[in-house]
């Protein structure tokens, strides 16, 4: 499986995860610190085209992960229309 086809899949689980509750979800939230595995994991919540509220969370770290978090976070709002920043 390609890069393309993985995040094809895991974007269409989240969809599938939230169509399945009893109350759809109005909105993904995802915490960004500035590390890969939050901007990979925020990326794809954008992708699935619901709303997805990125919260830039520092956590105990130095001064350019904060800087990292809040240039991803700035990124997403700017590439994806369905993103907010907080």
């Amino acid at each position: 499986m390609n890069v393309s086809e993985r995040i094809s899949k895991i974007k269409n689980w989240i969809l599938e995860y939230c169509n399945s509750m009893p109350k759809k979800p109005d909105c993904l939230v995802v915490g960004v610190s500035g590390g890969i595995d939050s901007a990979v994991t925020s990326t794809i919540c954008a992708l699935t085209g619901m709303k997805t509220i990125a919260l830039s969370m520092p956590i105990k770290q130095i001064k350019s992960q904060d800087d990292l978090s809040k240039a991803h976070c700035k990124w997403l709002k700017d590439k994806f229309r369905n993103v907010k920043t907080q």
